[in-house]
Formats: C-alpha cells, sequence, structure tokens
C-alpha cells in the first residue's frame, strides 16, 4: 500500500482491527458449525465414517448421545453466525461513511486554504473530487470489510474440510482455482472500465457545472442547442460506462454458481457409483453441505473483489 493510503486509513486502525476481530469470529463459526454439521451427519446415517478418530471423535460422541441437543447448538452456531456477521457488516459500511465524509472535509479544508492562482482546477471537477471520489474510496472500504468477511468464512470452511475429508477438499479446491481465474480475468476488464468511468463522470460534472455558470452568455451567443448535444453526449457516455460496471459487478455471483454448480455434478457423478449405503449418505451429504456453504462467501468475495 503506498504510503498516502496509508496516512490516509491510519487514524482508523482501532476501528479497522475491532471489524477484523467481527470478521473472525464469524468466520471461525463457520468451520465450527461444518465440523458439528458432519457430526450430525454421523448420527442421521450410522455406520458412517467421515471421521472416527482423533479430536473430534468427542465432538462425534457428544452428537450419538443427544442428537436433539446436538441441532440446537448447531442451529445456534448458525444464527450467532449471522448475527455476528450482520454486525460486522453494519460496522463495516458505518466506517465507510465516516471516512468519506471526514475525507471531504479534508478536502474541502485543502481548497479553502490553497492559493487560488494553484487552483487550476475547474469547478465541476473539484466539486466532483470531493463529492463522488471520497464515496468511491469509502465504498471501496467497507467491500474491503465484506471481502475479508467471505474469504475468512470460505477460509475456515476449507480447514474444517481438509480435517474431515482431504480428497473433497481437492475437489472443491479445483473448483475454486478455476472461478478465481475467471474472475481475475473479469477483474482487471473492471478496472479499466471504473478508470474510464471516473474520467467521464469529472468531465460531466466539469462540463454541466461551467454550463449553469455561463447561461447568459451561453443564450448571448445562441449555443443552447450546441451545448445540449454535448451534454447530452457525455451523460450517455457516464451511463454506458456505469451500466458496464453495474452488470461486472453482479457478472461474478453467476459465474461462480456455474463453475461450482458444474463441478458438483462431476464430483457426485464420480463418488456416487463407488459409495453404498452410509457413507454415501454422510460422504455426499457432506459434499453437498460444503459446496453450499462454501458458494455464497466466493460468490460474494468475487463480487466485492470486482466492485
Amino acid at each position: 500500500m503506498k504510503r498516502g493510503a496509508v496516512d490516509l486509513v491510519r487514524p482508523y486502525a482501532a476501528d479497522i482491527t475491532a471489524l477484523g476481530a467481527l470478521v473472525a469470529v464469524a468466520g471461525g463459526a463457520e468451520a465450527i458449525g461444518l465440523l458439528l454439521f458432519s457430526a450430525l451427519l454421523n448420527v442421521i446415517a450410522p455406520g458412517a465414517t467421515v471421521v472416527s478418530e482423533g479430536p473430534l471423535s468427542v465432538v462425534y460422541g457428544a452428537a450419538a448421545a443427544s442428537p436433539e441437543r446436538f441441532l440446537v447448538l448447531l442451529g445456534a452456531v448458525y444464527v450467532g453466525k449471522s448475527l455476528i456477521a450482520l454486525w460486522a457488516n453494519y460496522a463495516s459500511f458505518s466506517l465507510g461513511l465516516r471516512m468519506a465524509d471526514e475525507w471531504r472535509l479534508r478536502l474541502l479544508r485543502g481548497y479553502l486554504t490553497t492559493p487560488l492562482p494553484r487552483l487550476t482546477r475547474q469547478q465541476g471537477s473539484m466539486l466532483q473530487i470531493v463529492v463522488d471520489e471520497p464515496s468511491t474510496v469509502g465504498g471501496g472500504i467497507a467491500a474491503g470489510g465484506l471481502l475479508a468477511q467471505n474469504l475468512l468464512s470460505a477460509a475456515s470452511v476449507y480447514a474444517a474440510l481438509l480435517v474431515l475429508s482431504p480428497l473433497l477438499t481437492v475437489a472443491l479446491t479445483a473448483m475454486a482455482a478455476a472461478a478465481a481465474a475467471a474472475v481475475l480475468l473479469l477483474s482487471r476488464y473492471a478496472q479499466r472500465i471504473a478508470l474510464r468511468r471516473s474520467l467521464a463522470v469529472s468531465e460531466a460534472y466539469a462540463y454541466v457545472t461551467e454550463m449553469l455558470s455561463a447561461l447568459k452568455q451561453l443564450r448571448l451567443f445562441d449555443l443552447e442547442r450546441r451545448t445540449e448535444i454535448r451534454a447530452r453526449d457525455l451523460l450517455l457516455r457516464t451511463r454506458h460506462l456505469t451500466r458496464t460496471a453495474n452488470v461486472l459487478v453482479s457478472s461474478p455471483r453467476l459465474l461462480i454458481e456455474v463453475i461450482f454448480l458444474l463441478g458438483l455434478a462431476v464430483l457426485l457423478g464420480l463418488l456416487m457409483p463407488r459409495m453404498t449405503g452410509a457413507v454415501a449418505i454422510s460422504e455426499i451429504g457432506l459434499v453437498v453441505a460444503a459446496a453450499f456453504r462454501l458458494l455464497p462467501s466466493l460468490s460474494a468475495t468475487a463480487g466485492t473483489w470486482v466492485q
């Protein structure tokens, strides 16, 4: 990270640390939930042997001794995880909005104290910098909190899977790698669109502001129609780039879903012929549960990364 960016976020170090703690707890609860679900599968499908020894044998024994209480515990873990994740989302967006407002005030203070000969930008461009850019960066900070939360949730699920089934972890890792490669290509294109959009918005702000400040001169020289056409072209360009950017932000979720569902279908097709009885129910159930716990995290991570 560049030094200027570090200086901008340093005053918020305590808030970022607290947000990281919330994210860590929510991510850890994801792994705990998957381990508890695996233990319940052993109760539902007697004889299944996803994990039969080691530290987790205590958890499996507790599930077998009291399945009803274990089910309540599983529900409590996921409800608690959801509440903490909601709290983290609230904290993330609140922090991003507060940072954006404080940066706007810093920019205004800078313009107010800068010698007039050095203010070479057009008024509209300065307005765009004060109003739009801090909002974009603040939104990026908020998105960063969501990104960390989803990445940690996915990592915790992977850690639990590594304990429960290394082979399954390898298969899901292959799906995630394919999805990550696709999202990386998409994000590079999104970055180019974002830069073009920022320039287009700045130009549109500047033109419309200057136009409104020179209405008398425009009417005096009969330039209304030409000015309107120019403004329409700038707004149309901005609209097209904004639409493309919004489509790109929503695309990763669909892309991830397609890759994961196809991969899951292939994986289940390979597993089912060699499994019978309780083992099939337990292991296939674990495959489906793990995939559908990973899918929302990875989809949200990909969308947030592109955003």
